[in-house]
């Protein structure tokens, strides 16, 4: 046959044959026909267009089925074909360009290029541009440009596609009438976008409407419509979120009933209601979590086991069935104790671990499910359990190429913790394993808060690795985790961008391979799904050798850019040498804790290979927290924000707590820095052999910085000492050094390696906001203002934003433009969003941790913020030194100097006058002297001014 219009017939007759009864068959014998078509049809015929874009359609389907890539390639260029052969302006051009963008997406989810992606939706997006909204293809299209906005939302992690993504499927729905066969998918497209973003942001109301959406696609679907149980399937997990988010019991109850009915409708020899199945057992063990009911467990059990009864091996789904299933039995031995529920599971989970193949991104969690069944076969003494077939699982789930990184870690931890509580010769393997994965539990394209969110988990294990380095005599090591376990946002903030950057400017093609080999690993690992777009399961081994691949491309890739000049150590860790190196102006104190004791690990200048230990024997977290809870509760009984003074010293606005006894929260306070410096400071000072000064008060002290980890960051350690009327000199910390804070080494060494450019004059730009609106007004700011441009001399010019003129705007083009810069303002620490933390401007204007961050200024010199909690941490993060003097740091300034809780409005400006009368004076400017600075101008307020403890203490320096 040789004409190319009844092939076309023949070959359309054949597609639609095979939608029908899915007989492959029919798919091969019509890409033939369309590709004869094709092969007779001359370019400049008006129908080479819809026969290429017909042999198109063929082949992404059989592309979906097959996995072949040499098809959706194909089904790309073919598509692209048909998009060229018709002019600019022609009435099929928005079909052309929905169907090519359509192959793309398809490509993408394979192959994870965001090329594709990104293509895809510009395609879809002009799609949907040249198609007005009455034309019938408007809703497909959009319906199409949202999933795939989508799917970008879901490779960055950037809101903004989500958010139009949403948009749009909204769109899509709103220009479908009702009574439309596709409005319910569309529905529960919608539905299911909604929930992601709540997944995301937490918004109940997205997790309302969800619900509102799904619902009315399932009641808008008759129960004999074969999509109604896929709605159903959808509603019954997103009335779960909705229980777990507000506990109403009601939708647990629905959630139940509504997989209960997906179940009961859709057919037994459908492929998904093993699927369904599973989703019922595992809302009924919610169940029976919050109201203990058995028959609620043991239903099920039987559910869930139905599901696996239901499933082939060869199923994708098996695996994660069967260890589901396992999990269920667990919770049923924990609560009814019968041992053949404990067997049973590990005879499930072993079944799922045997089925899964090695590089699949669900092995980890199968690995370590399998581990803790063996677990709680060895605790309870169960014959034949064996301990060491538990950690070789947690070992295996820890080393895989593959999968998703927090649950390695979680499986590293588990075995690091099991391992040393029986003295196993791998229990340093375990540790050093957790600490190199994270860095990818931090992955640098995530955004900043999904990475605290991440880390919070890191905190306590790097404390106890680094405990247990210690108690091996490994201090180096120990140094070297601490480094990489703590501040790590900061870290990469200060470093790991510079060496991507670096890499891009000397070895581009390298450094934007290495790029999307990160992107595209990320996206595999991170999607359990195995489900194409057109709900046909990919085998198993297909999804575990794609991501093998990847990242095998990428770990070669940085074998090959480590041989690279000046790239030899690219990507990985410092080493005490290179950290030592920090240490050229002073000691650098590091200290740990975890639940049974504490350390100090001290880098001494000059002693490049080794580190000093200082065991702290009287200290432990518990013993931290309850020194820090008593100092919360003294600075807590003043202001958070500066306080205002009259001339008779009575505080405005006081709180409850400050009709105490002043003179017994002296006490207390003396009592607490006593406390510290016996038991942390002064054993430190002794293992460094710090001298005295021949006469008291004289300058040349020794610099020391502390880097504090965990409940160590929330101390004044700066401050500790003897502070009783008949205490000699050299009963505090003062009198022997001058203290500073850093976040992490890795921040020191970047400031010490930053150098600003060389200036002719020096600019300081002094934010004065003495009114933010809300709070109380702050008189000591004007003070501020005119005691700096006192000390201005013909080599420094002022630059002055006041009130109103404070504006977010205005002050983040002024420090682009300033060497320093002063803010006297009131600052605001959020404890439930950490990164808004902010310094008040004007109106209501903030400048928060999330814009500091954003700035990436060049090199600066002094931040000075007086404000109240401007170095005050996340007790959360307490590891990570989340708060606006490291936020600066990490801008760019490389002296700061903050507050650790609220201060005084009528002293601030004298610690203020005091730091620029030192470093201004005969013009020398040198930031390097602020904490010496900052260090007399305290000493001034606390002795010749006699303040309480509360006015001076929270005065400290960050940085250089």
């Amino acid at each position: 046959m040789n004409d190319p219009a009844k092939l076309t017939k023949l070959g359309e007759s054949l597609i639609a044959k095979f939608n029908e009864f899915g007989d492959v068959r029919d798919l091969e014998e019509s890409l033939l026909r369309f590709q004869q078509a094709v092969d007779l049809t001359p370019d400049d015929h008006s129908d080479k267009p819809g026969r290429l874009n017909n042999l198109g359609y063929s082949l992404e389907t059989r592309f979906m089925i097959f996995g072949d890539v040499k098809d959706i390639d194909k089904a790309v260029l073919t598509n692209q074909q048909a998009l060229d052969l018709i002019p600019d302006g022609h009435s099929n051009e928005p079909g052309r360009l929905s169907n090519l963008g359509g192959s793309l997406a398809v490509r993408f989810n394979r192959l994870g290029n965001m090329k594709d992606l990104h293509e895809a939706v510009l395609k879809l997006q002009q799609a949907v541009d040249l198609t007005s909204d009455d034309h019938s293809n408007k809703p497909i299209m959009l319906n199409n440009l949202g999933n795939s906005l989508e799917a970008q939302f879901n490779s960055s992690g950037d809101v903004k596609y989500l958010n139009d993504a949403v948009l749009r499927l909204k769109q899509a729905v709103n220009l479908t009438p009702d009574g439309d066969l596709n409005k319910p998918a569309r529905l529960c497209n919608l539905g299911v976008s909604l929930k992601t973003r709540f997944d995301r942001l937490g918004d109940v109301k997205d997790l309302n409407e969800a619900v509102s959406k799904i619902q009315e696609a399932v009641n808008s679907t008759p129960d004999g419509h074969p999509d109604k149980p896929i709605w159903l399937c959808n509603l019954g997990p997103t009335l779960w979120a909705r229980y777990n988010r507000l506990g109403d019991v009601k939708d647990l109850t629905e959630s139940i009933s509504t997989n209960q009915k997906a179940v009961d409708l859709i057919p037994d020899r459908h492929p998904d209601k093993s699927g369904m199945l599973s989703n019922l057992g595992n809302s009924l063990v919610v169940r029976f979590d919050k109201f203990g009911d058995v028959n609620d467990l043991n239903e099920g059990v039987s559910k869930k086991q139905q599901a696996v009864d239901l499933t082939p091996d060869a199923h994708p789904d098996k695996p994660g069935m069967l260890s589901n299933l396992g999990f269920s039995l667990v919770t049923r031995f924990k609560r009814l104790g019968d041992v053949k529920d404990l067997n049973e599971a590990a005879s499930k989970k072993q079944q799922a671990v045997d089925l899964m193949p090695d590089g699949h991104p669900n092995k980890p969690r199968i690995l370590m499910n399998l581990g803790d069944v063996f677990l709680n076969q060895y605790k309870c003494s169960q014959p034949n359990s064996d301990i060491n077939k538990a950690l070789d699982q947690f070992s295996a789930a820890a080393h895989s190429l593959v999968g998703d990184v927090s649950v390695k870690f979680e499986a590293t931890s588990i075995w690091a913790q099991e391992a040393q509580n029986i003295g196993d010769s791998s229990t340093l393997d375990a540790y050093a394993t957790g600490v190199s994965l994270i860095p990818e539990l931090a992955w640098p394209g995530s955004l900043v808060e999904d990475r605290h969110f991440q880390i919070r988990k890191v905190h306590p294990f790097i404390s106890d690795a680094s405990i247990f380095a210690i108690q091996i005599a490994e201090c180096v090591t120990a140094v070297e985790w601490l480094e990489q376990g703590c501040s790590i946002i900061w870290s990469q903030l200060l470093q790991l961008r510079s060496p991507f950057d670096n890499l891009k400017d000397k070895y581009p093609i390298q450094g934007l391979e290495l790029e999307g080999l990160s992107s595209k690993l990320t996206v595999q690992s991170q999607s359990t799904a195995t489900i194409s777009e057109d709900h046909k399961l990919k085998p198993l081994q297909l999804v575990a050798n794609d991501l093998h691949k990847t990242a095998e491309q990428r770990q070669s890739l940085i074998n090959e850019i480590r041989k690279l000049p000046g790239f030899e150590q690219f990507l990985l860790p410092k080493q005490l040498p290179e950290l030592s190196a920090a240490a050229i102006r002073g000691p650098i104190i590091i200290l740990v804790a975890n639940d049974k004791q504490a350390d100090a690990l001290v880098l001494v200048p000059g002693l490049n290979d080794d580190v000093l230990h200082v065991p702290l024997p009287n200290m432990h977290n518990d013993r931290l927290r309850s020194l820090y809870s008593r100092i919360k509760m003294l600075a807590e009984g003043f202001l958070h924000n500066r306080d205002v003074v009259d001339d008779h010293s009575h505080r405005l606005h006081i709180r409850h707590k400050e009709h105490q006894d002043p003179d017994v929260k002296e006490e207390e306070f003396r009592s607490i820095l006593l406390k510290l410096w016996i038991e942390i400071v002064k054993p430190i000072v002794d293992g460094l052999a710090l001298k005295l000064p021949v006469i008291p008060q004289t300058c040349h002290l020794t610099r020391i910085w502390w880097c504090s980890t965990g409940s160590f960051s929330f101390l004044p350690l700066h401050a500790v000492g003897d502070y009783s009327s008949d205490a000699p000199f050299g009963s505090k910390l003062t009198d022997y050094a001058i203290s500073s804070y850093i976040p992490s080494v890795t921040a020191l060494l970047q400031a010490q390696n930053s150098f600003p450019n060389e200036l002719s004059k020096l600019k300081i730009l002094v934010v004065a906001q003495p009114s933010a609106q809300g709070q109380i007004f702050l008189p000591g700011t004007e003070k501020e203002v005119k005691d700096i441009q006192q000390y201005a001399r013909d080599s420094t010019s002022v630059k002055t934003l006041r009130g109103s003129d404070a504006t977010i705007e205005k002050v983040t083009k002024e420090m682009k433009q300033h060497d320093w810069a002063h803010f006297a303002c009131h600052g605001a620490q959020n404890i439930q969003e950490p990164l808004e933390s902010a310094l008040l401007l004007a109106g209501h204007s903030r400048l928060t941790i999330n814009d500091i961050i954003a700035m990436q200024l060049p090199p600066k010199g002094l931040a000075f913020l007086s404000a109240c909690q401007t170095a005050t941490g996340d007790e959360n993060l307490a590891t990570e030194a989340v708060h606006l003097a490291a936020g600066m740091l990490s801008a760019g300034y490389r002296s700061v100097i903050g507050t650790m809780w609220s201060i005084s409005d009528s002293y601030a400006p004298q610690v203020a006058n005091d730091v620029y009368g030192f470093l201004l004076k005969d013009g020398k400017n040198d930031i390097t002297c602020t904490a010496e600075a900052l260090h007399y101008a305290v000493k001034n307020l606390q002795e010749n001014h006699k303040v309480p403890f509360d006015k001076w203490v929270p005065f400290i320096h960050v940085g250089i």
